[in-house]
């Protein structure tokens, strides 16, 4: 795990507002189902969840101020998610779109071989 690139990713989450009631500043909130191994009140372990915050999972998170963030972790994130009407694959899918918005802000050159 490379810990310069997930600060900036975190830095690029933390950029955007929240995506719960759009205010800002937020905080990165991980989506504890994707970094623990397991969809929540299923025992579904998706193939592509490690176990940890500190493995490629710490990339599954989303922007939540500060109350909103705290409001998901008193509660919990499965009443979380039917308070806002989320299915759980919505937080899922708002995860791989941060992921996705940070990596078009990189500068890669991706080499691909020609077909023959």
């Amino acid at each position: 795990m490379n810990k310069a690139v997930l600060n900036d990713f975190y830095g690029f989450v933390a950029s955007q507002p929240c995506e719960s009631c759009g205010r800002t500043p937020v905080q990165v909130a991980h989506i504890e189902g994707l970094a623990h191994g397991t969809v929540p009140g299923t025992g579904y372990y998706p193939p592509f969840a490690p176990r940890s915050h500190t493995t490629e999972a710490a990339f599954c998170c989303i922007p939540l101020c500060d109350e909103c963030h705290q409001q998901l972790h008193k509660i919990g994130e499965r009443k979380y998610e039917d308070i806002k009407g989320w299915p759980y694959r919505y937080l899922i899918g708002l995860a791989l779109k941060n992921l996705v918005a940070y990596v078009n802000t990189l500068d890669l050159v991706v080499d691909v071989p020609k077909e023959k």
